[in-house]
């Protein structure tokens, strides 16, 4: 035989060992352990069947395989231990390829709840095919129960004769999920998982409802139930812990930066704790605004005014707008400072309001009343007389009537004398 038949036979063997196992003849030839009177279908023709002493609700099918109403069709997956798991995820969120028959809460059943539905009475395979249609007679299946010793390990129940068997994590076993039922403890060599906690809580506002933080719990298959409890430090005043879920809320009463970590425990002990550092801001304190802002002159650079700023304590950042009139014009407001500064371009009395805000709201409006005067001293400068503006007018002094006899009478004297002389 050539070279390539030999390969081509020998790729195909795996496939056609498996066609002849299915194909086997279940034989029972003791007691039946799992007769049909122990399951009640789940569902008219919802492909779930119910065992009635345990109460567990199994899917009739095998991973991979699907429910037509009747049977199952299709082709049985194999999947290494962890991927078991990630099956189990995609089947409650529905993803492509998987039928989850209207449940979201399929987990991957511990061993004594597998090994709960094996018929012992029966060999290849070990169950009850009429309620477990198209299963092989020599396909292994995934527990979720791990081995204490080795973790490299994990119980899986081999269906040639129903036992329990040991069986490498990156083994390639089937799958069957299983919901509901009564607490099942898992098998006694398997161990508890320990919690693993994460996350980040986020910050909080006093007076203000606080968002909430839950830990995240991990690992995958951690065992339950979980309980949490403060391991160190304070919560923020005002917020407490919910021991059954970790849930923090409630509504912060003090500001401040508030360290605390939190454990998570179960059967198998405690997290490594988890530290946190929430800080809880003041309340918002809205502004208030008082201030009388001075007048100016048109062409003179103005004063300046900035309203005074309350209370003590006030949230930052404000902000500063107009809350009506005008401001005059050639002055502008500076919104991050309040300030209005500039040079006045008009005479006038001009009213308007400033208001403040912040995040806790607005400021009661300021009103204000800014009066600008024209150019000079308003009377006018000028000097000449007439209408220049209403200057004033420089009266020119003059000579009483008998003054002025007076000195003619001088004039004339003091001219007779010069002329004897002559």
């Amino acid at each position: 035989m050539r070279l390539s038949a030999l390969v081509r036979w020998a790729a195909a063997l795996p496939a056609l060992l498996i066609a002849l196992a299915a194909q086997a003849q279940q034989s029972c030839p003791l007691p039946l352990t799992t007769p049909d009177g122990a399951f009640a279908d789940a569902g008219s023709g919802s492909g779930m069947v119910r065992h009635l002493p345990t109460g567990l609700v199994w899917k009739r099918c095998a991973e991979g395989q699907a429910w037509d109403g009747a049977t199952c069709t299709g082709t049985a997956a194999g999947y290494a231990w962890q991927q078991a798991f990630a099956r189990v995820d995609a089947v409650n969120q529905a993803a492509a390829g998987t039928q989850n028959l209207g449940a979201t809460d399929w987990r991957l059943p511990n061993l004594n709840e597998l090994t709960s539905i094996a018929e012992l009475g029966c060999a290849e395979p070990a169950i009850n095919l009429a309620q477990f249609p198209g299963t092989g007679a020599n396909w292994a299946f995934w527990s979720s129960s791990p081995i204490v010793t080795r973790p490299n390990l994990a119980w899986a129940v081999f269906l040639v004769n129903g036992n329990d068997t040991l069986s490498g994590r990156t083994a390639t076993n089937y799958v069957r999920l299983v919901r509901g039922g009564q607490s099942f403890l898992d098998y006694v060599d398997a161990p508890t998982v320990a919690p693993t906690l994460t996350g980040t809580a986020p910050g909080g506002t006093v007076g203000q409802p606080y968002a909430g933080f839950t830990p995240t719990l991990g690992p995958a298959g951690v065992t339950q139930p979980v309980t949490y409890a403060l391991a160190g430090g304070t919560l923020p005043p005002g917020l407490s812990l919910n021991p059954t879920t970790g849930h923090i809320s409630g509504t912060p009463t003090a500001a401040g930066s508030y360290d605390f970590s939190l454990v998570a425990s179960n059967a198998a002990g405690d997290s490594a704790p988890l530290a946190q550092t929430v800080v809880i801001a003041a309340m918002a304190v809205a502004p208030t605004l008082t201030g009388t802002a001075p007048g100016g002159t048109v062409g003179q650079p103005y004063a300046g005014f900035t309203p005074t700023l309350g209370p003590a304590g006030v949230t930052q950042p404000v902000t500063y707008a107009l809350a009506g009139g005008t401001l005059p014009p050639g002055l502008s407001l500076n919104p991050a400072t309040g300030q209005i500064s500039g040079t006045p371009t008009a005479a006038g009395s001009y009213d308007f309001s400033l208001v403040a805000s912040n995040a806790a709201g607005d400021s009661a409006p300021l009103a204000l009343r800014l009066v600008v005067a024209a150019t000079g001293n308003g009377n006018g400068n000028g000097t000449g007389g007439g209408a220049g503006g209403g200057g004033q007018v420089t009266a020119v002094p003059t000579l009483g009537q008998w003054t002025l006899v007076w000195l003619g009478l001088a004039a004339a004297l003091l001219g007779a004398r010069r002329l004897r002389r002559g």
